[in-house]
C-alpha cells in the first residue's frame, strides 16, 4: 500500500468566495501566495495559500469543464483533501484495488494529480498529488523567482 508523505492541501468551495477569501487572509494576516483564473483550463477562479496553510479556496467559472461540474453539483464547504505521495502510479493502483475510482488526472509537470470518488464513504473527496520539492511552497517560490 502506498504511503502519504504529508497532508498537502484542501480544497473549499465557499458560499461567496470574496467575501471567504477576504476573512480567511485576515485570519492568515498575509495575502494569498497565489491567486489565478483557471476559467480556460479547469473552469475555476482559485487562491492558493500552500505549505503551511494548505489551502485552495475556489469558484466554478464555467460549467462545461468535469472538475468544475463535479464541484458546481456539491454543497459548499471542504470539497477534497490533498495528500502528497512519493509514487502517484502506485497509489492510483492501490485506491483503485480497494475501490475507489479516479475521477480526474492532471499531468502539470512536474506536479501529478489524482482525485478519487471517496466522497460516499468520507464526505470529501481524496486528491493525491506527487511532485519532487518538499512543498508546493517551495515549487512556487521557485517558479516566481
Amino acid at each position: 500500500m502506498f504511503k502519504i508523505e504529508h497532508f498537502d492541501h484542501m480544497h473549499v468551495a465557499p458560499e461567496d468566495f470574496e467575501k471567504f477569501n477576504e476573512k480567511f487572509q485576515r485570519l492568515m494576516g498575509m495575502d494569498y501566495f497565489m491567486k489565478n483564473d483557471m476559467s480556460e483550463q479547469y473552469g475555476t477562479e482559485v487562491a492558493f495559500e500552500p505549505y503551511p496553510v494548505g489551502l485552495e479556496a475556489f469558484r466554478v467559472t464555467d460549467t462545461t469543464k468535469s472538475l468544475s461540474a463535479r464541484i458546481a453539483g456539491e454543497s459548499k464547504g471542504v470539497f477534497c483533501i490533498c495528500y502528497k505521495v512519493a509514487n502517484l502510479k502506485e497509489a492510483i493502483g492501490d485506491m483503485e484495488s480497494i475501490g475507489y475510482k479516479m475521477l480526474e488526472y492532471y499531468d502539470n509537470a512536474p506536479i501529478l494529480e489524482a482525485l478519487f470518488d471517496t466522497k460516499d464513504d468520507l464526505g470529501f473527496y481524496i486528491e493525491l498529488t506527487e511532485y519532487p520539492f518538499e512543498s508546493m511552497r517551495t515549487l512556487a517560490e521557485m517558479q516566481a523567482g
